[in-house]
Order: structure tokens, then C-alpha cells, then sequence
């Protein structure tokens, strides 16, 4: 599920590198991020419906945010509920992390309202940023 959400053309266009990915690849990708003690993966539900993935990649005391959401569900507002309780975990289970940071390509409209509903800030042309506490 995760990997078709990754691929599709409407979310794979936001991403760094928007290329699609193989099966095998985003499989090998997702166990090693599993594994890593410098990410954490979180599946976004409602009720029993996954509706997205959050990332967190961790360094010197912050946590670079990743997030995408099932393509069906883009654009009606739980970007925001997704982003907020991934900040409740990570302060419940990453008191280390003072600092959550986000690289969002100025064209993407649908994250930048989703990440400044959600109380990050502006602070150049795509990065935004909210301290843990503010969360």
C-alpha cells in the first residue's frame, strides 16, 4: 500500500526525487529505515484505515518530518491531524528531539497549508520548522 501511495504521480511530483521506484527497492528501503536508529516510521490511521506515512530522520537533537498521505485522501485536511500526532509520539518516545524541521518544495501548496495549520514556521523559500514544545 505504502509503495503504490509513493508512486503515484500525484504525490511522487513533491518529492526530491520524483522518480517512481521499484517494488524491491522501496521493500529494501522500508526494512533498512526499520532497522535504522536514526529514523522512525509511523503509519497514520483512522480507526482501522491507514491514511498515510510520517517520517522522522533524526540529527543533533532534530527531526527532519516526511509525510505523505493515501492519494484518495489528499487535499481534505488530515495533513494537519497527521502532523500533530506524530508530534505527540515524538515526544512521548523521542525526548532527545527539541527541534522538527521540513523541506517542502515551494510549489506544493496542499503540505505548506497542512505544516503551518499544524504550527510550523516559514523560515526560507521551502524549509519550515516548529519546536517540540510548541507542538
Amino acid at each position: 500500500m505504502t509503495w503504490i501511495w509513493r508512486n503515484d504521480p500525484s504525490t511522487r511530483r513533491f518529492f526530491h526525487d520524483p522518480a517512481p521506484i521499484a517494488r524491491d527497492h522501496h521493500l529494501d528501503w522500508w526494512r533498512q529505515s526499520l532497522e535504522s536508529p536514526a529514523r522512525s516510521l509511523l503509519m497514520a490511521s483512522c480507526g482501522p484505515q491507514k491514511i498515510g506515512v510520517m517520517r522522522f530522520d533524526y540529527r543533533d537533537g532534530e527531526a527532519l518530518v516526511s509525510i505523505y498521505l493515501d492519494p484518495a485522501l489528499t487535499g481534505i485536511g488530515v495533513g494537519k491531524a497527521v502532523l500533530m500526532a506524530g508530534s505527540q509520539w515524538l515526544r512521548q518516545h523521542r525526548p532527545d528531539i527539541r527541534n522538527e524541521r521540513a523541506e517542502i518544495l515551494p510549489e506544493n501548496l496542499q503540505s505548506r497549508y497542512s505544516f503551518d495549520r499544524a504550527g510550523y514556521h516559514q523560515i526560507d523559500s521551502k524549509t519550515w520548522v516548529r519546536s517540540v514544545d510548541d507542538a
